[in-house]
């Protein structure tokens, strides 16, 4: 009995803990490419359209400067989120190994177009496409448009919240 009461109390101990935790903001460090976290209410405005290679619509946005250190001048950007994206890209020298290429672009500074990116995207059926093309940032600084430099994909984009 008394073993059974030991970890009931573990159990809720451990609940309050990781409950009492979820309401704490996160802080990545200036090396992550996360750089600071923007609250739910910031990180669910926003959403892309996606035009080709598929038509669908997505609602939520999660777009983030670099920060300082290793990502400086990179900006990411999922759709709906970036751990369950459907589309997404980074903008910015990437010199992690896994965008060849990437490591010369020039670091984000505002409107313009942005060659050389890769971007990837993920079909209904959970088809992976990935490919460079261009980011293009309005003048608003939170939106734009991207297209795959062969034309296979395209669409628009909002982050919801200026960059």
């Amino acid at each position: 009995m008394s073993r059974q009461v030991t970890l009931i109390i573990s159990f809720c101990v451990v609940t309050l803990i990781f409950l009492a935790g979820c309401d704490k903001q996160q802080n990545p460090s200036s090396d992550s490419v996360l750089g600071s976290v923007q609250s739910a209410t910031t990180a669910m405005a926003g959403g892309a359209r996606i035009e080709k290679p598929f038509q669908q619509q997505l609602s939520g946005a999660e777009c983030y400067g670099g920060g300082g250190g290793k990502y400086a001048g990179d900006v990411g950007f999922g759709f709906p989120s970036r751990s369950n994206r459907v589309l997404a890209f980074t903008i910015g020298p990437l010199s992690d190994r896994l965008s060849p290429g990437q490591e010369n672009n020039r670091p984000y500074d505002g409107a313009g177009t942005y060659p050389n990116i890769g971007i990837a995207l993920q079909s209904p059926n959970g088809k992976s496409i990935a490919g460079f093309g261009t980011i293009t940032v309005n003048p608003d600084l939170q939106s734009g448009s991207f297209a795959f430099n062969d034309g296979s994909a395209s669409g628009i984009w909002d982050c919801g919240r200026r960059l």
